[in-house]
């Protein structure tokens, strides 16, 4: 990916987890001590449920690690020389699982970067958490920000799930190609307007349903202040539902903060180059890490 992606990527990662409600009673840790049940789970309910949230939120835990690492080492370390450090000097031969304890890795932290390590994870991991965890991505010098422009990544989603709508940062929901509301954001303006988990979306200020007709109602209610109207089947039935949103489209992005330094950009810096590119002064072993 381009660093623009990248910095997309992780933009809608930090944006998907501020929208996991499930933050207010599972901790971090529980998500992987749950896999086997949470990689089988349906669609619905993630939000106050949780997913597989330790991929994501585990990227964005690191991330925290290698700018704090960077920061208190003038740059002259980073994630790598951690990597390297720790996963450095196993014996050769065919591929082996080998467990490790919190302990062992929270050494080779501090013989890199001294500072409480241990507290820092049972903060991150083992500790609730509500909210978007935002610290890696302001620890390295930028802000996530909401803007009606398209996020990369949610752009590459939709066209994977062949029309599904994520409008889980606006509306609070999630909308199966179907126009099946396949999840809801407890206390989001699709909650408080009483739709639920199943409810197809026929109409939308008495126009058919469309992912450009809700963006119009969306944009409308943002200029006008007037209520969007929903019409919803459910099973049999059909009623009518008023959403009080005024927001208009939210989609994540990463925005500079300049009153810190910009440490992402290094961070997400290629660590090997082509014949053209490679700079002159690059040493074959710190280009092939």
């Amino acid at each position: 990916m381009t660093p623009e992606q990248e910095r997309d990527s992780l933009a809608w990662m930090a944006a998907s987890l501020a929208n996991r409600k499930g933050r207010e009673w599972r901790p971090l840790a529980d998500t992987a001590r749950e896999v086997q049940h949470l990689f089988g789970a349906r669609w619905e309910g993630t939000s106050w449920r949780r997913g597989v949230d330790f991929y994501d939120e585990g990227a964005l835990v690191w991330l925290e690690v290698d700018a704090l690492i960077r920061a208190q080492t003038g740059g002259a370390k980073s994630l790598d020389d951690l990597a390297h450090a720790f996963f450095s000097g196993a014996e050769s031969g065919g591929p082996e699982v080998k467990p490790y304890a919190r302990a062992e890795l929270v050494a080779a932290l501090n013989a890199l970067a001294a500072r409480d390590w241990e507290a820092f994870f049972a903060e991150r991991i083992d500790r609730l958490r509500p909210g978007a965890p935002l610290e890696g991505i302001e620890a390295a010098g930028w802000k996530l920000a909401y803007t009606e422009a398209p996020n990369a990544l949610g752009e590459a989603y939709a066209a994977e799930s062949e029309g599904a709508l994520n409008v889980l940062s606006s509306l609070g929901a999630y909308l199966t190609g179907e126009a099946k509301v396949g999840d809801v954001v407890p206390d989001s303006p699709f909650d408080r307007a009483g739709i639920g988990v199943g409810a197809e979306v026929v109409a939308v200020n008495s126009r058919a349903f469309t992912p450009d007709v809700l963006a119009d109602a969306m944009a409308a209610a943002k200029d006008t202040g007037a209520a969007i109207e929903l019409l919803v089947k459910n099973a049999d039935f059909f009623t009518t539902h008023e959403v009080n949103y005024r927001g208009g489209a939210r989609h994540p992005h990463l925005v500079r903060d300049e009153t810190k330094a910009d440490l992402l950009s290094a961070i997400l810096a290629p660590k090997t180059w082509n014949a053209e590119q490679r700079p002159a002064e690059a040493t074959p072993e710190r280009s092939g890490r």
